[in-house]
């Protein structure tokens, strides 16, 4: 653990009698894997929905199962072992203090002290990688068109510098890619969905009778695809489907397959997929919106789009959250085109996920 053995974290996990996790997935198996190496012990899991008993061979038990006193529950340390953008943090921590429990640790926290064990996840890393880089924060900061955008990209920041979720502002969950306060996309829609997953986005448009004039859909994981290209089906219109990623160049990755929405290129992935720039696949194409969700890949895929950017100045709803300096990073570089983009910035998920950057090309009168 590379970490300062005085800091609060450490010392509440070496001090306090009783250790229980709230959350028995994937997480919550490598959190007591980090326990076990500095040779602490997990008393149980608390779960609401977990259907099993036992994980890894400790206990799964409900937050207020009654074997649990009132004193173990003051005692005890609970964290917090779940990082996804379908459960509001604030929600449990409310939940858990109204049925007794004292001491909480966050997952962001606790990645905070052992981010050298757990890695990067989506824009989660180290406090120190963002004190680090205040000056192109800020230079991010300058870019948003309305207030609402700015107030989310500095709430975010600060969220991510303080680990205090207080400091988020509620997500906007629905209409993710068609929010409602955002100037809207130029329609008939010329529309590239890269990172289609099972259509849920054409799905989306459907359901709310988006005018679309040609859609082309990329989606490497096979078992995605086939869905798509079951939902595709029922579309009475023109539709071009790639079995592929979208990157810089057209190469070919490592990618991890069978993550559903969270198949992503890596490099110790468990198999290889084809990837294209859209430069290189789309000619003619004449996109007047593209929307990425490529779990992290997507300033790679803007740079293999620059060209089709530039000669046709496409709205551009693009996700910002998968890697730490995404959230400057993609706008900047947009920016440096000088295409006359105005942006503006929602997030659609708990815990800062589902975070798009909405660039909206001006147009001539």
């Amino acid at each position: 653990m590379k970490t300062n053995q005085t800091s609060s974290i450490t010392r509440q996990l070496f001090e306090t009698k009783s250790i229980y996790l709230y959350g028995a997935g994937t997480i919550g198996k490598e959190v007591v894997n980090i326990l076990t190496d500095q040779g602490l012990v997990v008393k149980s899991f608390i779960d609401k929905k977990m259907p099993r008993t036992s994980v890894e061979g400790i206990s799964v038990l409900k937050p207020d199962d009654e074997t649990i006193s009132t004193q173990e529950k003051e005692n005890s340390l609970v964290i917090l072992s779940f990082f996804n953008a379908y459960v509001s943090v604030v929600d449990i921590i409310n939940y858990l203090k109204n049925i007794g429990w004292t001491n909480i640790v966050t997952f962001l926290e606790f990645h905070n002290e052992f981010s050298y064990e757990l890695g990067n996840r989506f824009w989660l890393t180290r406090i120190d990688y963002y004190t680090d880089k205040i000056k192109l924060i800020e230079y991010g900061s300058a870019l948003w068109a309305d207030s609402k955008s700015k107030n989310l990209y500095d709430s975010i920041i600060n969220f991510r510098l303080t680990m205090d979720y207080s400091k988020l502002p509620d997500p906007e969950l629905d209409k993710q890619y068609f929010p409602e306060d955002v100037p809207a996309w130029e329609y008939p829609l010329n529309f590239v969905d890269c990172g289609a997953f099972d259509g849920d986005t054409l799905r989306y448009m459907k359901k709310n009778k988006l005018r679309t004039n040609k859609i082309a859909a990329f989606e490497p994981d096979l078992y995605n695809y086939k869905l798509l290209v079951a939902e595709c089906s029922m579309l009475e219109q023109e539709i071009s489907l790639f079995p592929c990623g979208v990157w810089s160049s057209s190469t070919q990755l490592k990618f991890n397959s069978g993550g559903g929405s969270g198949s992503a290129l890596n490099t110790n992935g468990n198999t290889v997929i084809q990837c294209v720039s859209i430069d290189e696949c789309l000619i003619n194409f004449k996109p007047n919106l593209i929307k990425m969700d490529i779990e992290g890949a997507e300033f790679a895929a803007l740079i293999g789009a620059k060209n089709t950017i530039i000669s046709h100045k496409p709205g551009l709803a693009i996700c910002l959250y998968h890697n730490p300096e995404h959230i400057w990073q993609i706008p900047l570089l947009i920016k440096s085109w000088n295409l006359d983009y105005t942006f503006y910035l929602r997030c659609h998920y708990f815990s800062g996920f589902e975070l798009v950057m909405y660039a909206i090309p001006s147009r001539t009168p």
